[in-house]
């Protein structure tokens, strides 16, 4: 009974953690940061938690007993190894199939291993340990690098503006050029200090949002079928997968469209 319940919290903050996540990343831009790094800290989170339920359901699976505290506590929380045993486990049990899209496509291992994986180990405490003096892994903090190794690949295969949406802008920059006075940053770090290049930032959110959240998504939903097919395999109970549900749409347009990632009732975000 108390492994049961047990395992139902730590699913339940997991699952949590996930949906928040996706929600915050999904209303993140230049001009409301805040989100984004909440929305690491909840993804680092709740991606970690899900890949150990994953790794004790494996070890349940080989040896019929729990790993010891000693075994799972020895992974850290260095993501990118997390993940690389689930490739693992997701091979050794025969449902490699559902990893394959991780190797078809660099910018899932760009996103496990350069961002968020540095930044559940350390890069969280960037901003602060870069004020207090300590040195830095990468020179580039959380938000500047996903802009640079991230954003940058999302506009190259997804932004595609219409002409109309073109012109509209035009005239609006035309109208308020003189008349404005801009003061703030991009992501990258870079000064907006005209109405134009604030014009043109604007334009850019839509696609980083929706494809930000598009691709951290898939990687949540492969987790979330490593773990039914794990629990269903080894006929564990309780039944994890009901709190993952929300992780499992196959429609591209639906994920692409969906704003909230409430993972399950009585919650509301």
């Amino acid at each position: 009974m108390q492994e049961s319940v047990l395992l139902i919290r730590e699913a339940s903050l997991s699952a949590m953690a996930l949906g928040q996540g996706l929600t915050q990343i999904r209303k993140y831009d230049f001009s409301k940061t805040g989100f984004f790094y909440s929305s690491l800290l909840q993804l680092s989170t709740g991606l970690e938690r899900i890949l150990k339920l994953i790794i004790i359901y494996a070890h349940r699976l080989k040896f019929g007993k729990f790993p010891s505290n000693k075994e799972l506590r020895g992974y850290g929380h260095n993501l990118t190894e997390l993940f690389e045993k689930s490739l693992r486990i997701a091979n050794e049990f025969g449902c490699d199939e559902i990893a394959e899209f991780y190797f078809k496509d660099e910018i899932y291992g760009k996103i496990i291993s350069l961002l968020l994986s540095d930044f559940a180990m350390q890069a969280r405490y960037y901003n602060l340990d870069l004020l207090t003096g300590r040195n830095q892994k990468n020179s580039d903090e959380p938000l500047a690098r996903w802009e640079k190794e991230i954003n940058t690949e999302i506009l190259k295969r997804h932004f595609r503006p219409r002409k109309s949406t073109l012109i509209k802008w035009g005239f609006v920059i035309d109208a308020l050029e003189d008349y404005s006075f801009i003061f703030h940053t991009a992501e990258d770090g870079s000064e907006i200090d005209s109405f134009s290049d604030m014009a043109k930032q604007a334009m850019l959110v839509p696609t980083k949002q929706k494809y930000s959240m598009y691709y951290l998504y898939i990687l949540i939903r492969y987790l979330s079928q490593l773990l039914q097919f794990l629990e269903e395999k080894g006929e564990f109970y309780p039944f994890l997968r009901e709190f993952f549900m929300i992780f499992m749409v196959e429609k591209r347009e639906e994920i692409i469209r969906k704003k909230s990632w409430n993972p399950f009732p009585p919650y509301k975000f």
